[in-house]
């Protein structure tokens, strides 16, 4: 037996017409009508728009408040900028304040220049105050007194293109009396008979250019840190004799160390001192080389012209 013959055999009753009448009048209470949900529809729209606009007034509220309490900041930021235009108008006046020290210093050099112009008297006063400003009382009475030069150790032709580094072989031959600085027979290597110290290698090569004139045959000794390593300088020295001999002191004090540069035939130091870098300092003012200049001087050449073997002069 299959289960459709089990399958009880009726059909589903149909709704009377009353009953469909009472269907359409509840799903009438229910949803109403069209017009009735159009209405809904817009009424919801509206609120909706109404919620939307009242938020973004008080996101506005909020900016405008936050704004408000951004006034501070901008206060500072005023106190900032103040504080910025102070801090430029006191680099103005420090760089005003060097610049009226830097021309201080070229009308300083200008009128010492006129000074040593007139002899070996006023030469010597300048170089022994500009050797006492750089001690800065580094020694005592005693000592100071041990190395103290006069006129009688300094020669100081005349001569009016003090700086120029084209007349330092015309110095070099009116200090010296003779413009003959060929190699003598049997030169000591390692000895110059003239020592120029300069502040820089950068005014050492100037001046190398001026002596192209008088060197004649003699090689002439380059010490500067930036022209030649320790080593080759070194090998310069001790093969090859020269009687003009230039550098920064620094390099000429390692060398008199551990080089083997000697001083023993040397009759005049020269002192390119009326020369003035890019930052209007002249040898003694150079901060970068002051303590091995005092030292130099200090310990070599000063007693050295005490002893009468050197004479000084101011180029």
């Amino acid at each position: 037996m299959s289960f459709e013959e089990l399958e009880p055999d009726f059909d589903e009753p149909k709704a009377s017409s009353e009953d469909e009448a009472d269907n359409n009048d509840d799903s009438a209470d229910e949803g109403g009508s069209d017009d009735d949900n159009e209405e809904d529809v817009q009424k919801h729209s509206s609120s909706s728009s109404k919620g939307q606009a009242a938020s973004i007034g008080d996101k506005r509220k909020k900016d405008s408040s936050s704004n408000s309490g951004s006034e501070k900041p901008a206060q500072k930021t005023e106190e900032q900028i103040a504080k910025a235009k102070l801090k430029r108008e006191k680099l103005k006046q420090k760089k005003r304040a060097k610049l009226a020290g830097a021309d201080k210093l070229v009308q300083k050099v200008e009128a010492q220049t006129s000074l040593i112009a007139q002899g070996a008297k006023k030469a010597a006063k300048i170089l022994w105050t500009e050797f006492v400003a750089l001690s800065k009382d580094k020694y005592s009475t005693v000592e100071m007194d041990e190395i103290r030069i006069d006129e009688s150790h300094v020669v100081q032709p005349e001569f009016s293109q003090f700086g120029d580094f084209n007349a330092i072989g015309d110095f070099m031959a009116k200090a010296m009396k003779t413009s003959d600085f060929d190699i003598p027979k049997n030169w000591q290597k390692g000895s110059s008979r003239v020592l120029i110290i300069v502040s820089s290698a950068m005014r050492g090569c100037d001046l190398l250019r001026g002596l192209a004139t008088i060197r004649g045959k003699s090689q002439i000794g380059k010490f500067f840190a930036k022209h030649m390593k320790f080593e080759q300088q070194t090998k310069f020295i001790q093969k090859i004799p020269f009687t003009i001999s230039m550098g920064t002191p620094n390099r000429l004090l390692k060398l008199m160390s551990d080089g083997g540069l000697s001083l023993d035939q040397t009759e005049l130091c020269i002192l390119d001192y009326t020369h003035l870098d890019a930052k209007k300092r002249n040898l003694f003012q150079t901060n970068d080389i002051q303590d091995d200049l005092l030292k130099l001087l200090r310990e070599t050449i000063l007693p050295r012209c005490i002893e009468g073997h050197m004479k000084l002069s101011l180029f």
